[in-house]
């Protein structure tokens, strides 16, 4: 028996919903879908709505996506500076504070036992 392989893609799922709906309505009354769609209970008027709906939020996934990704980066961006201000600021106190590095830790940075800031 032959393997079918099914879409993963959101974009290959719609597209083989698409061909199924137009080859149904190709076939009209008598194609070979018919009666199994009727037996099993399959509405594809239904599952066209329920994927233009999918098609929708898709969309809006995709933009919040983008605008996720857009997020982050200004994010980072702001951050960058401030994060070159703490290491200098953690630097001076690891000098500062030597030989007891550990009291670096009270100031909230990880300092490894070799000195070593993280």
């Amino acid at each position: 028996m032959a393997r079918i392989a099914y879409p993963t893609d959101f974009s290959g799922q719609t597209a083989l919903l698409r061909t199924i709906i137009a080859q149904v309505k190709k076939d009209g009354t008598a194609g070979p879908l018919v009666a199994m769609l009727a037996k099993k209970g399959i509405d594809l008027v239904k599952d066209k709505a329920a994927c233009t709906t999918a098609i929708t939020k898709n969309k809006l996934f995709l933009a919040a996506e983008k605008n996720s990704q857009d997020l982050c980066q200004q994010r980072n961006t702001l951050m960058k500076p401030i994060m070159k201000h703490l290491r200098g600021a953690f630097q001076f106190l690891k000098s500062n504070l030597s030989p007891n590095l550990k009291a670096v830790g009270d100031w909230g940075a990880t300092i490894l036992i070799s000195g070593k800031i993280t």
